[in-house]
């Protein structure tokens, strides 16, 4: 699962690519956007010219993220550029594993390896490598998960944070 504005930034031309590489060995992941923007019809090409209609979908403007959160596996980040992405916040805080580029604010979030994996924005290749890594590993979905919770509500409360600024 992947939320955003359907802009250039945040890398979704990136994250069809990744699909286009894992569909190439399996047929079980499926890879759901919600967000609109500009790129909308431009994204849903490149989904279709890469043959992931039946596997890629585009939700459009999702007021709710939550209940994806809640039932996907894990969260990914494709983004080129950020100030801080709270949508990683909001996946840890949901307990699900993210999968990053190392934008700013990803390092500040998560711990590599232990709360997610973070990758060099645009390489399709080594964000299909992280996805391959966890995806079937239940154990580290779960730990993953766990870990990004914990930091999450240790770290960014608003005590924690008030603490911290003093």
């Amino acid at each position: 699962y992947s939320a955003g504005r359907l802009a250039e930034q945040k890398g979704f031309t990136y994250l069809i690519e990744v699909a286009a590489q894992l569909q190439k060995e399996r047929n079980d992941l499926i890879f759901v956007v919600s967000g609109e923007g500009k790129l909308e019809e431009t994204l849903k090409q490149e989904v279709n010219n890469a043959g992931l209609s039946t596997s890629f979908y585009f939700l459009g403007f999702t007021a709710d993220i939550y209940p994806y959160l809640k039932g996907c596996d894990l969260f990914v980040l494709a983004s080129l550029f950020e100030g801080m992405p709270n949508v990683v916040m909001e996946a840890m805080a949901m307990k699900k594993p993210v999968i990053a580029t190392d934008v700013n604010g990803a390092r500040e979030l998560m711990i590599d390896g232990e709360t997610g994996i973070i990758v060099p924005p645009r390489e399709p290749k080594t964000m299909a490598d992280a996805i391959r890594k966890i995806i079937d590993n239940s154990d580290a979905l779960i730990e993953m998960g766990q870990k990004g919770y914990e930091q999450v509500t240790s770290t960014f409360t608003t005590q924690a944070m008030a603490d911290a600024l003093e």
